[in-house]
């Protein structure tokens, strides 16, 4: 070939670029008046779409017709006239997509806005998300699919892997459209109604639900992406259960632990912000996991406790049936004292302290004879077990001082010792 034909060649191929940077221009200048009065997300979408392909497909064509009539390049002009092809395919079904899109959304926009529920806002808003990209794959392999490369055996494996890659993708993508759906659910409709039925208990099964929730999605996702590799995930599961059959005698505590968290959520024998009494520990329950519980002592130290610990130890929830508790109090008197007159003070004492309820009524008892003194029981009520030592402290001021005033000695321990002889 010549060198006025190489020329010839090059002003095609420089000729269809002009021509595409020209159309883009006037597309632009065009597309950007109609956009501006209609103010349309739609159009928006169209016209960058436009301009993204049209100087591609400029190029594209002129190195189709400059290298037309080039002996030995008939195999590279058939895959540019494919390659042609397949980005028209694609822009068409990108647009079909976006018109789909703008419609339905149009509609289902408007019904979620007239609706007072806040919920089928946000998963509109996570499926609009994701659906635009998931129709660009659907268009990107509907497109792939209508070009026939029956001659060339290996693009047609590159598009087989294409589709698989594609899948893939998709699945991915409807994975994470359900899990999300399903947290905003839970949130939504659980979560309120429980708040509002004061089960506030339940609320550690919520994480748990949208965990177990995760793993299934994501299960079923892996076997279907396994399919698409020519695994069976039959097999792969037969394999796993004689894996997990050794793997549960090795973390067979593991296992106790995490059943133990089951039994702890659904049976509820406490729940986050109790305080309870489990072996020697004593404290507020701050979280309840899967395999631990974690416990704040009145020191101000968290301590994690195993779960199978708790279910096999007695547990004292202090705020069930209500954080009421009742007070014992012991306080001992001289012998030389008016039991009767003591008595009367005591019930005076517990009538004058703040936080000592009247009903269920307070009430004392003479207990017993002491080695020193004589011993009194005081029992009360309080609304809350949080203010015991609030309540005892103020109770033991009153007492201390009427007994001063009506000379009543609280005793302590003292021995005589006799000499013999003396």
């Amino acid at each position: 070939m010549g060198i006025n034909n190489y020329l010839i060649k090059i002003g095609i191929f420089l000729a269809w670029l002009i021509l595409g940077v020209l159309v883009n221009l006037i597309l632009k200048k065009k597309l950007k008046k109609v956009i501006h009065n209609t103010k349309n997300k739609f159009d928006d979408k169209l016209y960058s779409i436009s301009n993204k392909f049209v100087i591609v497909l400029s190029v594209l064509i002129g190195a189709k017709y400059s290298l037309r009539e080039v002996a030995g390049l008939e195999k590279i002009i058939d895959i540019l006239d494919m390659v042609v092809l397949f980005f028209l395919l694609f822009l068409l079904s990108v647009f079909i997509s976006d018109f789909l899109i703008y419609i339905f959304g149009k509609y289902i926009k408007r019904v979620v806005e007239k609706s007072k529920n806040k919920l089928d806002d946000k998963i509109y808003e996570i499926v609009n998300r994701y659906l635009y990209l998931i129709l660009i794959l659907i268009s990107l392999k509907f497109s792939s699919n209508l070009i026939n490369l029956t001659k060339y055996n290996e693009i047609l494996k590159l598009r087989k892997e294409l589709f698989i890659g594609i899948d893939i993708i998709i699945v991915l993508l409807l994975s994470i459209i359900i899990i999300k759906t399903v947290n905003i659910i839970v949130d939504e409709f659980i979560g309120k109604e429980l708040e509002k039925s004061g089960k506030n208990h339940y609320y550690t099964v919520i994480p748990l639900f949208k965990n177990i929730t995760r793993i299934l999605v994501w299960t079923v996702a892996i076997s279907i992406i396994m399919k698409e590799f020519g695994y069976s995930p039959v097999s792969l599961l037969a394999g796993m259960g004689i894996i997990g059959m050794g793997v549960s005698f090795a973390a067979k505590d593991t296992i106790a632990n995490f059943l133990s968290g089951l039994f702890i959520l659904f049976d509820g024998p406490f729940t986050v912000g109790d305080r309870i009494k489990t072996g020697d520990l004593l404290g507020e329950v701050m979280e309840i996991g899967i395999r631990t519980t974690k416990i704040k002592t009145l020191d101000n130290l968290v301590v994690t406790i195993p779960n199978s610990n708790i279910t096999n130890e007695e547990v004292t929830n202090y705020n069930k049936p209500n954080s009421k508790i009742k007070v014992y109090h012991s306080i001992g008197v001289a012998y030389e004292s008016d039991m009767i007159k003591v008595k009367k003070l005591i019930l005076e004492c517990l009538e004058k302290t703040d936080g000592v309820l009247k009903n269920p009524k307070f009430s004392t008892y003479f207990l017993k004879f002491g080695d020193f003194s004589l011993d009194f029981e005081i029992i009360f009520w309080i609304n809350n077990f949080k203010d015991k030592y609030d309540i005892l402290d103020r109770l033991n001021y009153i007492l201390n001082d009427r007994f001063k005033e009506e000379e009543i000695d609280i005793p302590f321990p003292i021995q005589d010792v006799k000499i013999i002889g003396r």
